[in-house]
């Protein structure tokens, strides 16, 4: 979960190198450049969110999981003759 959070908010790496050269061999222009920068960088947060997203789901797969196999269990052995209480027993 680390690795990403490390690698990716360092999508400047590659656009601004690359951006530069299409700027300065004339292929793109400043403006198209400068948005793609600030799209770039608006873009991480929304990705990063998406994967703690998926996180959270693979969690929740488990915790259904679990509880469907408590609730499939099979059920406990009771006893059959019911429990006599004496008179002189008092809950209080």
């Amino acid at each position: 979960m680390s690795a990403y959070n490390a690698i990716l908010p360092s999508v400047l790496i590659c656009v601004l190198p690359c951006g530069f050269a299409f700027w300065l061999s004339g292929s793109l222009e400043l403006s198209t450049f400068l948005s793609i920068v600030i799209f770039s960088l608006g873009l991480i947060g929304p990705i990063i969110a998406a994967f703690t997203f998926t996180d959270d789901l693979a969690v929740l797969g488990t915790n259904v999981e679990e509880i469907s196999q408590l609730l499939n269990a099979e059920e406990l052995n009771h006893k059959e003759t019911p429990i006599k209480l004496e008179d002189n027993r008092h809950f209080s």
